[in-house]
């Protein structure tokens, strides 16, 4: 189908006298006339349209079904699991500390000395910025990726996230390296 055929085809399902007579119906079959629409609600929570049209003298049916919620039960049981996940570790990262700290203690050792200043901790801002900077250059390599290359629309978000996260990859281990250069120069 032409560009003209479309653009006719969409003014005669909008305008049902408005197609002119120099389509032919192998161009463009408008929609003559809707029959009935009937909106159903079914006990199980779920919205049924039922949608009977008549076209060029044939007539269809189409029946479409949604959640009438809006959420499915992984959209709620997801951030319930990431969440009771979080609690744990965190709940068992101390637990395992103190019991560390307790053992020391009965046996006459100082817990402070466990904590050793790590060197490269010393450079928070400079951590910070340079994961800024991976993860922009990340996402603007990414978005370049898929206006370049003319990537498919169903992979566009998959190649963003994984350039971002190997450009912050890449910013921490940079990092890591100027990090240590300093501590050997300090």
């Amino acid at each position: 189908m032409n560009v003209i055929a479309w653009l006719h085809y969409i003014v005669a399902l909008v305008y049902h006298t408005a197609l002119p007579d120099t389509v032919t119906p192998l161009q463009a079959t408008p929609v003559k006339k809707v029959v009935q629409i009937e909106r159903l609600i079914t006990s199980t929570g779920a919205d049924t349209t039922v949608t009977e049209t008549e076209v060029a003298g044939e007539r269809q049916v189409e029946i479409v079904t949604q959640n009438s919620s809006g959420y499915d039960i992984a959209d709620v049981v997801v951030p319930l699991a990431f969440l009771i996940a979080a609690t744990l570790m965190v709940l068992f990262i101390t637990i395992s500390r103190k019991q560390v700290n307790l053992a020391m203690i009965e046996k006459g050792m100082d817990p402070s000395t466990l904590k050793s200043p790590d060197a490269t901790r010393k450079f928070g801002a400079l951590r910070f910025g340079l994961l800024l900077v991976g993860t922009s250059m990340g996402l603007l390599s990414g978005f370049g990726i898929n206006m370049l290359f003319g990537v498919d629309p169903d992979h566009h978000e998959f190649i963003v996230t994984t350039s971002a996260l190997f450009f912050a990859g890449l910013s921490l281990i940079i990092y890591h390296m100027v990090a240590a250069s300093l501590n050997k120069s300090h």
